[in-house]
């Protein structure tokens, strides 16, 4: 009787500690033996407590999550005894039967979290480089609304889209310039006749304000200049 026999190697705990074995006999709803032996010849719970231990009972097998008369929630996996009224059940909380899909979802999360990470700061590394010629051209164009001069021309590195933008701004920058030396040359050319000759001349503005006047003009009406761009027409005129 104290040998090794069938009972025992069939309850022997195969898995972790809070799982167990039983061996149930169906007729009499008894527990005929278990790993936990505190267990060994109790009857099963009251009719209706357990609906998944009654679907065993009437003869199903298979695995199905089943709350216990605890109130525990464990994993059953139930298969009859060939020739005998008896079933064997296998039970495991269901913390522990899923300890491994939640270490594998702690692990995924994290791993998602460092690659979230590292893809957020190599999208960041991507833009700054791409982005900054940009930013860079920008801020040339800002300054020639408020520069004395024209800014000098971006370097063209690249042959994509930033490239030919670039040489567009480099285009532009040498038609500006041409436009600001034409103008120059001809507000010296203006200057240069308005001053030197030979009639008095005026430049008057809407409200007939006299807003420029040449030498000769201050000599035929004898004023100094500053007097005479004070003045306006009437001041001067019938």
């Amino acid at each position: 009787l104290e040998r090794s026999a069938f009972l025992d190697d069939t309850v022997h705990p195969r898995i972790s500690e809070p799982g167990s074995f039983c061996i149930v006999d169906r007729r009499y709803r008894q527990i005929v033996l278990c790993s936990d032996h505190s267990a060994n010849l109790q009857a099963l719970d009251v009719v209706g407590r357990s609906a998944q231990m009654e679907r065993y009972l009437a003869g199903e097998e298979g695995s199905s999550v089943m709350t216990l008369a605890d109130g525990t929630e464990s994993l059953s996996s139930a298969r009859a005894v060939a020739g005998m009224p008896w079933l064997v059940i296998g039970l495991l909380p269901v913390t522990e039967a899923f300890s491994p899909v939640t270490a594998l979802q702690y692990r995924m999360v994290r791993a998602t979290f460092v690659l979230t990470l590292i893809a957020c700061l190599l999208t960041w590394w991507m833009l700054r480089k791409h982005l900054s010629p940009l930013l860079d051209a920008a801020a040339r164009l800002s300054q020639i609304s408020v520069a004395q001069a024209l800014p000098p021309p971006l370097p063209v590195e690249r042959n994509d889209e930033v490239g030919e933008l670039f040489s567009a701004f480099n285009r532009m920058l040498e038609q500006v310039g041409e436009h600001d030396r034409a103008l120059k040359e001809s507000e010296e050319r203006f200057r240069l006749g308005f001053e030197n000759a030979n009639v008095g001349m005026c430049l008057v503005d809407l409200q007939g304000r006299l807003t420029r006047v040449n030498r000769q003009m201050c000599v035929m009406f004898g004023y100094s200049r500053e007097e005479m761009e004070s003045m306006g027409v009437n001041d001067i005129a019938h």
